[in-house]
């Protein structure tokens, strides 16, 4: 009989067909050879309350009436916080709920472990419920980036540390998460693992036998301060008196649309600038395929909030779109310096220009860094790859 996982999640697809980011659902399919999953996550309008799929078992809490079910309408938790401050008001209904739902399973199943994504809230919820239950599960926190870089101040770190201090293991996204829970929080280094998460880089993100536009650069994200579109946007007009047929896709959703658009209109940069907003996989690898390159000009937020990962990099490599990246931390772990992509201040918009201008403008090398991004993302970042790492992580600490 295979162990029992109970996953708890706030970022989970609704379904085949949602554009909600869909990693930690591939992620339990990947995993279900090992184990027998069961994944916990809230309720959103419109979804079933339970259902089975890929293998998995799926329960969805209630916390609010559905039509207040927001916290995770607007890109996530963070950027729905941001964008309506009445939701905060929610927050501790939501808390409450998980932490029942938690022990309502912990209660019912024999499980071997729990597999919290997030430190907050998942990662406290699940230490909450655990201590109200005779027998402790041992806890598995996974950091994806927002909850450790983007939740600054004492309370909050002490909150961070208690709920580490309580899991029997924690991995992290990216090498630069460990090093910042090393040095602020003082965890040992020991107790962290670095398990980036996967994607799907044999059927969906792959290199396509596609004529690539001319001048077409395309951006896939959150629309969020960390990502850093604004800088881009920015240099648009610029671009475009240098750079023939310029085509700037911009693929998301997210509070800083509507003032996205307005800088767009205000640039009088209309002509060179789409927004379609969040799109499927299917529709994600079609435009790093047919695109000359990609833009992730991340930034470090105001909140000092900064991309954990990027798994849309790895996406974008793995069809063979080469990238011109913001310097912040995490994307080294996949953009290694001139071998797999350019690096740059993307806040400096000469220099974020002047990269985006050496990449569009040498065929050479565009060809050079995709070849060798793409051998590195499927060496490292194939589900194949990392299922069986957070796999083994799992069944240590069960």
């Amino acid at each position: 009989m295979k162990p029992k996982i109970l996953v708890l999640a706030s970022t989970f697809p609704r379904d085949e067909k949602d554009k909600e980011p869909r990693f930690i659902a591939d992620l339990c399919s990947e995993l279900t050879t090992a184990f027998d999953i069961t994944v916990l996550t809230q309720h959103r309008p419109g979804t079933a309350a339970q259902e089975t799929k890929n293998g998995y078992e799926v329960f969805r809490f209630r916390y609010a009436p559905e039509s207040l079910e927001l916290l995770s309408e607007n890109g996530g938790f963070s950027a729905s916080l941001k964008k309506n401050k009445f939701l905060w008001l929610l927050v501790p209904f939501f808390l409450l709920s998980q932490i029942l739902s938690i022990r309502k399973h912990l209660k019912s199943k024999n499980y071997s472990a729990i597999h919290a994504h997030w430190l907050i809230p998942q990662g406290l919820a699940a230490v909450l419920a655990n201590k109200t239950i005779v027998r402790s599960i041992p806890i598995v926190c996974t950091g994806h980036g927002a909850d450790i870089f983007g939740l600054q101040g004492k309370l909050l770190n002490q909150i961070k540390k208690w709920v580490i201090d309580h899991s029997a293991a924690v991995s992290v996204v990216s090498q630069s998460m460990k090093e910042y829970l090393e040095s602020k929080l003082g965890i040992n280094s020991e107790k962290i693992s670095v398990i980036p998460m996967g994607t799907d880089l044999t059927g969906v993100f792959v290199s396509r036998d596609i004529d690539r536009i001319p001048g077409k650069i395309v951006f896939v994200g959150r629309l969020v301060e960390k990502k850093g579109v604004k800088h881009i946007i920015q240099i648009i007009p610029s671009l475009a008196s240098e750079v023939e047929n310029l085509k700037l896709i911009i693929a998301g959703t997210g509070p800083e649309r509507e003032t996205l658009e307005k800088q767009v209109k205000d640039l009088c940069a209309e002509e060179y600038v789409d927004f379609v907003g969040s799109q499927d996989h299917a529709s994600l690898a079609q435009l790093f395929s047919s695109s000359q390159i990609c833009v992730f000009p991340f930034v470090q937020a105001s909140d000092g909030d900064m991309e954990g990962f990027g798994l849309v990099i790895v996406e974008a490599m793995g069809c063979k779109c080469p990238v011109v990246v913001g310097n912040v931390p995490a994307v080294k772990d996949i953009v290694l310096n001139m071998n797999t992509g350019l690096i740059c201040d993307s806040k400096n918009t000469n220099q974020l220009k002047e990269k985006i201008l050496n990449l569009l403008g040498n065929e050479e090398l565009r060809n050079q860094l995709a070849e060798s991004a793409y051998h590195h993302v499927h060496q490292n970042f194939s589900w194949e790859i990392i299922g069986k790492q957070y796999a083994e992580i799992l069944a240590g600490s069960a």
